[in-house]
């Protein structure tokens, strides 16, 4: 089972990173920032005092949300990083 779940995810991979692009690896380098706690710590106060703080609450809420998933998910797919795979 494992060794499926891991052709799977190598071949996805091997086929996201047919599209790379210099303009689509700064897109994500960019993204990946505004997804990183000091995006965060700018991003949520910019919102909940420029536009709503209903809004900035709930992205707020999301953010602790998701922390939460992630690390359930982490736990229950618990594959081993780095890996060898032959």
């Amino acid at each position: 089972m494992v060794t499926e779940l891991l052709d799977a995810n190598i071949a996805f991979i091997q086929w996201i990173e047919g599209f790379r692009t210099p303009f689509l690896t700064n897109l994500f380098l960019l993204i990946t920032d505004v997804g990183s706690t000091m995006g965060y710590v700018i991003v949520i106060p910019f919102v909940w005092w420029g536009f709503s703080w209903k809004l900035g609450s709930r992205i707020l809420v999301a953010l602790v949300l998701s922390v939460y998933v992630n690390s359930l998910f982490k736990e229950l797919i618990a594959l081993p990083r780095p890996f060898t795979y032959t």
